[in-house]
């Protein structure tokens, strides 16, 4: 007898149905241990920072369990999931086998029964690299958590907790926040003008000598608008040229996020619990990623499906590959069908609307990410009007490549027959007024995508991230938008004025992300990393300390 050990207890009956006959199937239904949270719980007096494990409360049946059923079988396969995370439950699991010589790390990226069937067959040991990285995370979170929340609490009587990223997060809210508090509007004109080309209208607009279109001084724009009136248009040129409009990468987890925010309107805490279903379910692969990678086999299935499909002009010359982003884990692939045809999806499969609208997105994106460009023409004509130039544009499709999966093909502005030399008929021009606007509050899929280009949190912590901090009060949500609390305010300035240079500065954070990332590829040393994070820490700790006893004594009579 085979046993498969799983986190999910949602995708126990999936696999009971991939894999052969001989195969015991047993979920730990998450973590089965953790650093308990009364207290720190970290050993810091010996310098090796070792962490306080204890069961998770109510886990000790499954463990039990998973124990018994080990013993009883000839090998065990664990099939956490494929991440830093899943490592980490995996060694917790190991942990519990006392026959560790039968146990295997197996790994799968899709529930489907050739991934599954592979991922027995190709098993792994346990990445101790990857355990380790983890761990140093957790433990720095604590160190974070435990010594600065409390300093926090006594400077902030409504502050819940202060957080080694999560704070951060609130810095880039808060700094948004700022931003748009300080912005002071600036007026400027354009000057639309309208002609007539035979029986149709163009619409045009002045253009300026910095190709910005934009007039500072009204006076200026009414005495173009004037030279115009007063004048006899004539075309001055007429240019087209081909363009290509590439399609977009696949979804990894930060790009989902930030769709379905625009999209559907969902959190990122939904659009993760949504993704995890279809996930479970063996129709997408492990959506919690930052990768772009394509596999070859998915490549080759896509490619298929496109010319099938639609034919061999839609399939590109060479293989679509996209930039590489710093700290992706090139292991993972994108989040793509497990499928490419839209008839895998088993209706009555107990999934909802709101799975089968995530996974119709994340396939149309993928299968558009894999196609053809669209080939535009675009035709640029400048219109002498006296002293100024109007340019009129238009567009249109000649191809519609991978748009023909998408709804975003744009909207397409034809130009009637027109040649240089044409004098045309002005039919209206006026000056319009417009002012600048601050940068929009962020949403769930703003946020997240700045979080992803600053380096901060990993794919299975941004939903959590912005989570909590709507779950302190730290930020509150108008709309869609996510907006600075009092309380968020306070936080941030007593966290930026005592450790701006330490754990809120955002390259900090980053260049930690960066280390965490080398502890699991085994080029750093955790407890080198922990050590030095952690010797910064108290002496900003002390520091802090010794000024407050310094405030109090100078309050105090001799």
């Amino acid at each position: 007898m085979k046993l498969l050990i799983l986190e999910s207890p949602n995708k126990v009956k999936t696999l009971y149905k991939l894999l052969p006959d001989g195969f015991d199937v047993i979920a730990s239904v998450g973590h089965i241990t953790h650093i308990p949270p009364d207290k720190m719980n970290i050993n810091v007096s010996d310098g090796l920072f070792r962490p306080v494990i204890k069961p998770v409360p109510g886990k000790l049946n499954i463990m039990r369990a998973i124990r018994d059923k080990a013993a009883s079988c000839d090998e065990v396969f664990i099939c956490t999931d494929p991440d830093r995370e899943g490592e980490r439950i995996a060694w917790d699991i190991l942990c519990l086998i006392k026959d560790k010589s039968k146990v295997k790390r197996a790994e799968f990226h899709e529930i489907t029964k050739k991934a599954v069937t592979k991922a027995v067959a190709n098993p792994r040991e346990l990445d101790m690299d990857m355990v380790n990285s983890q761990f140093t995370r957790q433990i720095l979170d604590r160190l974070i958590g435990y010594t600065v929340s409390p300093m926090l609490w006594k400077n902030v009587r409504e502050a819940k907790s202060a957080g080694r990223v999560q704070s951060v997060a609130l810095r880039l809210v808060a700094e948004r926040e700022f931003e748009i508090e300080s912005f002071t509007p600036e007026v400027f004109w354009d000057i639309p003008v309208t002609f007539k080309i035979g029986k149709e209208e163009v619409e045009g607009i002045v253009v300026t000598k910095d190709q910005k279109n934009r007039i500072d001084d009204v006076e200026v724009a009414n005495l173009a608008k004037k030279f115009i009136e007063e004048s006899k248009p004539i075309v001055k040129t007429v240019v087209s040229k081909m363009m290509d409009r590439s399609p977009k990468p696949p979804f990894d987890t930060a790009s989902l996020q930030k769709q379905a925010s625009s999209t559907f309107g969902w959190s990122g805490k939904k659009t993760m619990e949504v993704a995890q279903k279809v996930y479970e379910a063996g129709y997408c692969t492990y959506h919690r990623t930052d990768s772009f990678v394509v596999s070859d086999e998915a490549y080759e299935s896509c490619k298929e499906f496109i010319e099938s499909e639609y034919g061999p002009n839609y399939v590109p010359e060479t293989r679509p590959v996209y930039s590489k982003k710093s700290r992706s884990q090139e292991a993972h692939e994108c989040i793509r069908p497990t499928s490419m045809s839209r008839a895998s999806w088993v209706e009555g499969n107990d999934l909802g609307k709101d799975e089968q609208a995530l996974y119709d997105m994340i396939r149309s994106r993928f299968i558009a990410s894999q196609m053809a460009s669209m080939k535009i023409e675009k035709t640029t004509v400048i219109v002498g009007c006296g002293k100024c130039n109007v340019v009129v544009e238009g567009k249109s499709v000649k191809f519609d490549g991978w748009s023909i999966m998408s709804s975003l093909q744009g909207k397409e502005v034809f130009l009637p027959k027109i040649e240089k030399g044409d004098v045309l008929e002005l039919v209206n021009v006026y000056v319009k007024e417009h002012s600048t606007r601050p940068s929009d509050r962020f949403n769930d899929g703003t946020l997240v995508s700045k979080m992803e280009k600053e380096g901060v949190g990993r794919p299975s912590t941004w939903a959590v991230l912005v989570d909590t901090l709507l779950e302190r009060g730290y930020v509150t949500k108008e709309g869609k938008n996510f907006k600075l609390t009092y309380t968020g305010r306070k936080v941030y300035e007593f966290l930026m004025s005592k450790f701006d240079t330490f754990f809120m500065d955002i390259g900090f954070t980053s260049a930690m992300e960066d280390e965490l990332e080398n502890i699991s590829q085994g080029e750093s040393d955790r407890l080198k990393v922990i050590r030095d994070f952690y010797s910064r820490l108290d002496e900003l700790i002390n520091a802090e300390r010794n000024e407050a006893w310094a405030r109090l004594s100078g309050q105090l009579s001799d």
